[in-house]
């Protein structure tokens, strides 16, 4: 996705460190709300269990052409944010649930 989505419930999957918002996105409780502004996230898709999703949100056309040339060198990150060109913010997203993981179900065997 490129901007802000008109349907929100492509939201419902955002970890609890990112707001976004028409103009604006909170990312690790700092708001970022200048045209110079970009977020970049990607996130478990709001509809398909087995695919992602991704929203690059530019909050000035100008600053998307700048920071578009620049996220190829950061793929192996989970979301991004840029001021005026510089990288800001970068990390992973709190791992929710892995297959490599197996929760046991509480039952009595008796």
């Amino acid at each position: 996705m490129i901007g802000y989505p008109q349907n929100k419930t492509l939201f419902r999957h955002l970890p609890d460190q990112i707001a976004i918002a028409p103009e604006s996105f909170v990312l690790n409780k700092k708001t970022y709300k200048q045209s110079s502004d970009v977020f970049l996230g990607v996130f478990a898709h709001p509809f398909s269990e087995n695919r992602i999703a991704a929203l690059f949100f530019p909050l000035s056309s100008l600053q998307a052409e700048n920071v578009a040339r620049k996220i190829t060198h950061y793929g192996k990150y989970s979301y991004l944010a840029f001021e005026n060109g510089q990288n800001q913010a970068k990390g992973f997203w709190p791992i929710e649930q892995s297959p490599l993981e197996y929760r046991w179900k509480n039952e009595r065997v008796q």
